[in-house]
């Protein structure tokens, strides 16, 4: 049997259509299969925290909860970056019944992601809770994260002293922005279910 050819512009026509396919394909938002802690950098390096297409979603979670496991110093500042980041509701969330667990923090994954990451990203988080440049929810989320992390290590109180302790070092503005932070820790289920232990901690401090 012979093989006919297509004429040349039906082949052309035809290649311009697969390449078009593909790049529509990649603005469409598509998240691609990624594996592994450098995949999952590629995945939230090529997006940003508050334009995430809503194909994508769900994919970027599922990157940050990956870097969660790697607790890699090497991505503290993208995790920062993604602190705005909100996953979508499971299940039933919205309505007041659980079909999974769901953990303090894991609204936010990469609030999560830096408290697992442990000591090295304590500087920079309490950086970006100072900084004016930083929106209430990242100031807020940056906080949270240093108290998850500081809870599971040291202890409940261990968190807040900490914050207050880096008043210290800052200036006006710093110190309002963590009492701002303070203040908001203190509507976490941490302190609602610990509420006169967290309250005594930071009200001790606001005293001095």
């Amino acid at each position: 049997m012979k093989i006919r050819h297509l004429p040349r512009t039906v082949s052309y026509g035809i290649l311009c259509l697969a390449v078009s396919a593909v790049f529509n394909f990649r603005l469409s938002g598509q998240c691609p299969e990624f594996q592994g802690e450098l995949g999952a950098v590629g995945v939230l390096t090529a997006r940003s925290a508050d334009r995430v297409p809503d194909a994508d979603r769900e994919c970027v979670r599922t990157a940050l909860v990956v870097l969660e496991g790697a607790k890699s110093a090497r991505n503290i500042p993208l995790l920062i970056s993604y602190l705005s980041f909100r996953r979508d509701d499971y299940l039933g969330e919205k309505e007041g019944f659980m079909t999974r667990a769901v953990v303090e923090g894991d609204r936010y994954p990469a609030v999560l992601a830096l408290a697992e990451t442990g000591h090295d990203a304590y500087i920079p988080l309490v950086m970006t809770v100072e900084s004016a440049s930083s929106t209430p929810l990242v100031r807020h989320n940056a906080s949270h994260a240093i108290l998850i992390g500081k809870r599971e290590l040291s202890g409940l109180g261990s968190g807040l002293e900490y914050l207050r302790d880096a008043e210290v070092a800052t200036n006006a503005e710093g110190k309002k922005a963590i009492e701002d932070a303070l203040q908001f820790l203190l509507t976490v289920p941490t302190c609602a279910l610990y509420k006169s232990e967290c309250e005594a901690i930071v009200l001790k401090g606001a005293q001095h």
